[in-house]
């Protein structure tokens, strides 16, 4: 068993994962006996696993780093730039987003083309989004670099049991039963299929330093609707059909107004992008710019911005005491309206939650890291957690 090919597979994934892990600011990359510490891999084994990886042209050696006492000079290990590539696609309601990464994190390509997609026909959309695809896929090999596979985004409920490959509603949109599999065969590479709150939440967590309290959160974002990515211990929580994290749906208020979802009440009927513009005297179309700057210069819009903060934590602190999280993440619309909506909505939160009244924690309440296109960044990462899962099958 020690031998397996099971074994070396997981413990090649264990080395490269460690070195493709972002470093904090002004540390070396590391080298194979900071990987064995890491890993628990006897240094032997790293070595060995490492050539491997550097035979494949997975990684690179970087310069010698001067021992810290007499001894060799350490050869620190980093991920190779360009030696591979994920795509990342996602279909929002108002626009099209593209971004091409490899290993070390770097974005080989991207693309952000506004369109309304309200109404729009699937068929022509899809159509539109493999050529942008195929496009980067043929520049990028001219560069030498492979896309390994695509992930994809779409803001609404997905499936991947048994062999669908399927978007099963995404009202914002007026798509339903979506059959994936044409556009996956149209785009010559196996995809990865989720929520755009999910994938964006992936990349937060991407970028997440090394406390454990920031390695745990809720990722929330509203633009038509709202979406929820949940990280716990640094697992996305999926839930058992992969739609975990639908905070827009949580209920307010059983008598309210119905939702595009078909129930009463939900969240999103509140503090989605056109109530909260209605809420604040706006019109329903109005920006979140515009609702920032509406509720920063009037107070009779910030009066009425309090309602919208109280039904975001009404639904939010159910959800922070279900998991025992304090962190939420501000994406969309809300990292937007960060300046008036992150402070007030902590506030409430703190009030709310038990591990900050009884557990000394303090809820923190932030915009996210990523500003643009963060599902399609998120949807490239898990086309690339892959590769570090098993990179043998990568060789």
């Amino acid at each position: 068993m020690a031998n397996s090919p099971e074994l070396r597979e997981r413990n090649l994934g264990l080395v490269l994962t460690e070195i493709c892990r972002p470093a904090a600011p002004g540390a070396p990359a590391p080298a194979r006996s900071q990987i064995a510490r890491r890993t628990g891999l006897h240094k032997t084994t790293v070595s060995q696993l490492a050539d491997e990886l550097l035979a494949a042209g997975l990684i690179v050696e970087l310069p010698p780093l001067a021992a810290a006492r007499s001894g060799r000079p350490t050869l620190p290990l980093a991920p190779n730039p360009g030696r591979l590539a994920a795509l990342g696609l996602e279909i929002n309601v108002e626009y099209l987003g593209l971004k091409a990464i490899d290993l070390t994190g770097a974005v080989l390509a991207e693309r952000h083309d506004a369109a309304d997609q309200r109404g729009s026909d699937p068929a022509r959309t899809l159509a539109r989004l493999a050529d942008l695809a195929r496009d980067v896929v043929a520049r990028l090999a001219r560069r030498g670099t492979p896309v390994v596979g695509v992930g994809l985004a779409l803001p609404g409920l997905t499936t991947t049991a048994g062999d669908r490959l399927a978007l099963l509603n995404a009202p914002n949109l007026g798509w339903r039963d979506l059959d994936l599999r044409p556009f996956e065969a149209r785009l010559g590479r196996p995809l990865k299929l989720d929520n755009e709150a999910n994938f964006a939440a992936r990349a937060e967590l991407r970028l997440a330093g090394p406390d454990p309290a920031e390695r745990s959160f809720v990722y929330l974002s509203a633009e038509a609707g709202i979406g929820g990515g949940l990280v716990s211990d640094d697992v996305l929580t999926a839930g058992l059909h992969g739609w975990a994290g639908e905070v827009g749906h949580v209920m307010i208020d059983p008598d309210g107004p119905v939702c595009a979802c078909g129930a009463r009440g939900c969240l999103e009927t509140y503090a989605g992008r056109r109530a909260i513009a209605r809420t604040v005297g706006l019109p329903a179309s109005a920006r979140p710019e515009a609702v920032l700057a509406a509720v920063a210069a009037d107070p009779a819009a910030a009066k009425r911005f309090d309602d919208v903060v109280a039904a975001l934590a009404t639904g939010l602190a159910g959800v922070l005491n279900l998991l025992d999280i304090t962190q939420v993440v501000l994406g969309g619309d809300y990292a937007v309206l960060a300046p008036v909506l992150a402070e007030p909505l902590r506030s409430a939160l703190q009030r709310r939650t038990l591990a900050a009244r009884w557990g000394g924690a303090e809820v923190t309440v932030r915009p996210a890291r990523v500003a643009t296109t963060p599902a399609a960044l998120g949807a490239a990462w898990a086309v690339l957690d892959q590769v570090l899962a098993n990179p043998a099958a990568y060789f």
